[in-house]
């Protein structure tokens, strides 16, 4: 795993949980090395068409950023990630066409599983 993943692509800040880099770093002895994107400044987030409450943003909570996003078109694949992400106590889950937003914000409800 590269550590550049979970650093903002536009500026480099790197705030992010704690138990988020561990939760990556189980599920790839899960599942295989994976690409994904994690932390993102404001203009970043603005970007990609983020919430201003994003679980991305460095402010997301005390602890810094709480989600990743794995780009993810195969079917099989993603049953792979989200399974083993529940499995490992992951709560917040979003399917877009292109990736998984895995989310482990504790200032956001739990329990959620949306469709982009």
């Amino acid at each position: 795993m590269l550590l550049k993943e979970f650093f903002c692509r536009c500026c480099g800040n790197s705030e992010v949980h704690p138990a988020l880099v561990s939760f990556a770093v189980l599920l790839e002895k899960r599942i295989g090395e994976f690409n994904f994107s994690a932390c993102r400044c404001l203009e970043h987030n603005r970007k990609e068409g983020g919430s201003p409450t994003s679980s991305h943003l460095p402010t997301a909570s005390a602890f810094g950023c709480c989600a990743l996003d794995i780009p993810c078109t195969d079917g099989a694949y993603r049953w792979s990630v989200v399974f083993v992400a529940r499995d490992m106590g992951i709560r917040r889950i979003v399917l877009a066409n292109d990736h998984i937003h895995l989310d482990i914000n504790p200032n956001k409800p739990a329990s959620v599983l949306n469709l982009e």
